[in-house]
């Protein structure tokens, strides 16, 4: 089981929301169940620990995707249940089913390949690059770390997840549900924000420029780093023969 993402002090108003949500839906799932906290972990084989999930629903720290993933399980209930706010009138039915009544429980692998389409799906469906997904976000996500999800090859973080949601102006649970047989589930774009295009293009062209200057440059001990830095890989001098 992966280690718990820890909520750092000074957290967005936006991660001790989601934080919040996730604790009360695990503690309101755990007791629609008539379940004690050991009860819950004994149903998941002890995978997650009594003390874990006392931990969660007291929004001290926050699950892992794969923990999600298993507390979904036992619950009988998609992840994104665990991950969106309830409204007022809503019940809790334990064992949650789908219209031919059989919930759609998933393996890490393929929840890993579900996570990964949802985020290429709606990438493709702003016409983004996985550079541009990755430059929307600040860099906070990365573009190499974009293919990685995007190709199944890691699970993102609750955090990295809430980043690119964002990013789509989705919410989190729309990254997490299986859309790909549903006909009436359609990918509405980001609406452009005036001058953020412009802004990334000058922030591109800025990188070029300073790339050109660094490579022109004769004093390679100071502008190293900052090729580094850039992404810039150095030309080596061809040794002499």
């Amino acid at each position: 089981m992966d280690n718990e993402v820890k909520d750092k002090e000074g957290g967005s108003a936006r991660n001790d929301d989601l934080k919040q949500v996730i604790s009360k839906n695990i503690r309101a799932h755990r007791l629609a169940n008539n379940w004690t906290q050991d009860d819950l972990a004994a149903n998941v084989d002890r995978a997650v620990t009594r003390a874990a999930i006392s931990q969660f629903e007291t929004g001290r720290t926050t699950p892992s995707v794969d923990t999600l993933l298993v507390l979904a399980k036992a619950f009988r209930v998609e992840v994104s249940k665990l991950l969106s706010s309830p409204s007022a009138d809503c019940k809790i039915i334990v064992g949650d089913t789908q219209e031919n009544g059989e919930v759609k429980v998933f393996e890490r692998p393929d929840f890993q390949s579900l996570i990964g389409k949802n985020i290429r799906a709606h990438r493709l469906a702003n016409n983004w690059t996985q550079d541009d997904l990755a430059a929307n976000v600040d860099r906070a996500v990365t573009s190499g770390a974009i293919s990685q999800f995007e190709t199944g090859r890691t699970t993102p973080s609750l955090d990295s997840l809430q980043m690119l949601a964002r990013a789509f102006g989705v919410e989190l649970s729309s990254l997490l549900i299986d859309t790909e047989n549903d006909p009436d589930h359609h990918i509405t774009p980001v609406p452009p924000i005036e001058g953020k295009a412009e802004a990334i293009d000058s922030k591109i062209d800025m990188r070029n420029r300073l790339a050109d200057a660094i490579l022109g440059c004769e004093d390679e001990s100071t502008l190293r780093p900052i090729a580094k830095l850039l992404d810039v890989v150095w030309p080596e001098k061809p040794r002499s023969k």
